[in-house]
């Protein structure tokens, strides 16, 4: 008989949240599910907290693995699915009562349930629950909220296995960071109908950002092949908003190494990925700006010779 859920959890050192997380899980009324732990080399306690539970419930299976980031962990979990859904909850986050929804749409859906952090009872971010039904509709849904983390991060939701199977979806492990938008955006190709629940069942760990900052710097090509990878979804789903793309050039601006060296930033400002994201973030319904842009855009090629002849 065919399992409902599937819930993949990667672990990496997460000792003092993983007991609330997993017996979150545990002590919900629904029990139709599978839990995958994934303890990627861990090097605390983790790796046999997650061997403790399994032997404690049949439904868990661990898998340890050498580290390798969440990415590969997800992708490891993907790969041994075997329910009708998936969904993803991180080690330091965990799930309140009936998280699991009830109803669900026709094949080839997506649901989405609200969420809160684990410090507090306020929404940071809130969807209104319904359906949301056809591609022209989930496009419409898209446009408007791809900007918010409750539609880009793959956790308070449900995947559809035989979407991910049938498109060879994985999560891109070259990325250490936004590669949950990128397996999420690649999803949304599919979809056909979108559902969000009401109440902030899935609890979010944020973590600091000033920790986010440190903990994510990136080399010059990983960012370029970042914003070039996002910018081929972006086009594919038939996006127009520039909200999120303003938020992940500035991100990807600011978190690269050396940025501010003029020999990195001259390589950056002239980049046809760095461009065409500088145009659909600013200057397409400004021409009157993009005309000053182009003179900005004109001039870094020339520094840029400079900068290739003095290296």
């Amino acid at each position: 008989m065919l399992i409902v859920f599937s819930v993949i959890i990667p672990v990496y050192n997460a000792e003092s949240t993983l007991n609330r997380c997993i017996t979150s899980i545990l002590e919900q009324d629904f029990q139709d599910y599978e839990i995958l732990l994934i303890d990627d080399g861990s090097s605390d306690s983790s790796g046999f907290i997650c061997d403790d539970f399994a032997v404690l419930d049949k439904r868990i299976k661990v898998f340890h693995k050498q580290n390798g980031g969440v990415s590969s962990a997800r992708n490891l979990g993907l790969k041994n699915a075997t329910g009708r859904w998936i969904t993803f909850v991180d080690a330091d986050d965990y799930i309140e009562q009936d998280f699991f929804p009830s109803v669900f749409l026709e094949n080839g859906s997506l649901v989405i349930v609200n969420f809160k952090t684990t410090e507090s009872d306020d929404y940071i971010e809130y969807l209104e629950p319904g359906k949301v039904v056809g591609k022209k509709q989930v496009k419409q849904f898209v446009n408007k909220y791809l900007h918010l983390d409750l539609l880009r991060c793959p956790w308070a939701k449900f995947f559809e296995r035989v979407i991910i199977e049938k498109k060879h979806l994985l999560f891109d492990d070259r990325f250490a960071i936004g590669e949950d938008t990128l397996f999420v955006m690649s999803y949304l190709l599919y979809c056909k109908n979108i559902q969000v629940e009401s109440r902030g069942l899935y609890r979010y760990y944020k973590r600091p950002s000033e920790e986010s900052f440190v903990r994510y710097r990136i080399d010059f090509e990983k960012s370029i092949a970042y914003l070039d990878t996002f910018d081929k979804l972006y086009k594919d789903l038939h996006c127009s908003n520039r909200t999120v793309v303003r938020l992940l050039y500035n991100f990807y601006k600011e978190q690269t190494i050396d940025i501010d060296k003029s020999e990195i930033y001259g390589k950056w400002l002239v980049h046809p990925a760095v461009v065409r994201m500088l145009w659909l973030a600013y200057y397409r319904d400004e021409p009157r700006n993009y005309i000053y842009y182009l003179k900005l855009w004109f001039q870094s090629v020339f520094l840029r010779k400079r900068f290739i002849k003095k290296m």
